[in-house]
């Protein structure tokens, strides 16, 4: 006969904790993460074990840890796993004075993105890693860095020429703002240029069109055109006469399409 001994072999448990998207990192607890995942091995009593720890997206991996397996089972192996992190980085090309939500985030949290426009120009869209036409956009950290660029473009304006009763024609010049437009002379019969009865022949015969003469209003000028007419009366200026002033001073109208 011969006697035969196996060695005492118990249960122990290994435990994955992953971080919650507002967990904070290193507080082991149930508050900053979840449970993700429990195995059970055996193994004999009094032997030391290393389980392998295991890969999830978006998380790091913890180093291996090492245990004693006791003859009651009660080893626990616990592995935490938190976040990675990437970030965010954002460009202004034309037309953006600013943009918004660029930074370091967590994987799986949720980013906020925005721009802010200089005046004059429309919103164009969002280039890069993501593609969308939304000024304030949103999405889901993946994992990886993520770039994006915010785009604007140049309102379109269009001077229109009126000659006020006299004769000729200026075509319509389509521009957009902050672009050098130069006005024609209609072969010097138009002396000069107003807006909203206001001269403004300096600002606009060369050069960028400025900010402050650019002027949305369909609504003529009633007090100056009360008192050119009052100085044409004191002058006793002809009808015929009153149309050839009015065809020298035209009015130019500043529209955007846009509005």
């Amino acid at each position: 006969l011969y006697a035969q001994w196996k060695p005492k072999t118990a249960p122990y448990t290994v435990k994955h904790w992953k971080q919650r998207l507002n967990g904070t990192a290193g507080v082991h607890n149930e508050i900053n993460y979840e449970l993700a995942e429990t195995e059970t091995f055996t193994a004999q009593v009094g032997k030391s074990v290393s389980p392998a720890v295991k890969t999830y997206t978006g998380f790091k991996s913890p180093a291996v840890q090492q245990g004693t397996v006791k003859e009651d089972g009660s080893l626990v192996i616990q592995y935490y796993y938190d976040r990675q992190s990437y970030l965010v980085t954002l460009y202004a090309e034309t037309g953006i004075e600013s943009t918004s939500g660029g930074g370091s985030y967590l994987y799986g949290n949720t980013v906020n993105i925005s721009a802010t426009l200089k005046e004059g120009y429309h919103w164009k869209d969002w280039t890069g890693t993501y593609q969308t036409d939304q000024q304030s956009y949103s999405f889901t950290m993946p994992t990886q860095n993520v770039t994006m660029t915010a785009n604007g473009e140049a309102n379109t304006y269009t001077i229109r020429f009126d000659p006020n009763g006299g004769t000729g024609h200026i075509d319509d010049i389509v521009t957009t703002y902050d672009t050098d437009v130069t006005l024609p002379d209609a072969t010097g019969i138009y002396k000069k240029y107003t807006l909203d009865g206001v001269n403004v022949t300096a600002d606009v015969v060369s050069g960028a069109i400025p900010e402050d003469v650019i002027v949305q209003s369909d609504i003529p000028d009633e007090e100056n055109q009360d008192e050119e007419d009052q100085d044409e009366e004191d002058q006793g200026i002809g009808e015929a006469e009153k149309e050839e002033l009015q065809f020298e001073e035209p009015e130019t109208e500043v529209t955007d399409p846009d509005m």
